[in-house]
């Protein structure tokens, strides 16, 4: 489980360095997919340290390819007469991203 854990993390972090360079070009609305997607990963990642959840084969070959991010983005881009994601949504997003990342890096393990 922590090699699942430790590439959880490994992927939210990425996926949050992403969202920020987002932010930073103005993109809100890949940067509020990009946090989003990088708080399931930690929130999942959280769940599995205390013994709550296992994530299946699937879920983690997603996770792998980071394929649930990247058709969200495309979805949008396929729509862009919805709604824009303001600045502000954005940044919630990723300042919950980056706290969860911190808690999920003081993830201690059993044993």
């Amino acid at each position: 489980m922590k090699q699942i854990i430790s590439l959880y993390q490994q992927r939210s972090s990425e996926t949050l360095e992403y969202a920020q360079l987002d932010f930073k070009r103005g993109d809100y609305t890949g940067a509020f997919l990009r946090a989003s997607w990088a708080i399931r990963l930690l929130g999942d990642a959280l769940l599995i340290a205390k013994g709550h959840y296992a994530p299946s084969t699937r879920h983690i070959m997603k996770i792998l390819h980071l394929e649930n991010i990247q058709q969200r983005h495309d979805q949008y881009l396929a729509n862009p007469d919805e709604d824009e994601i303001s600045q502000e949504d954005a940044e919630v997003a990723l300042q919950e991203a980056q706290r969860l990342l911190v808690q999920a890096q003081d993830i201690h393990f059993p044993g």
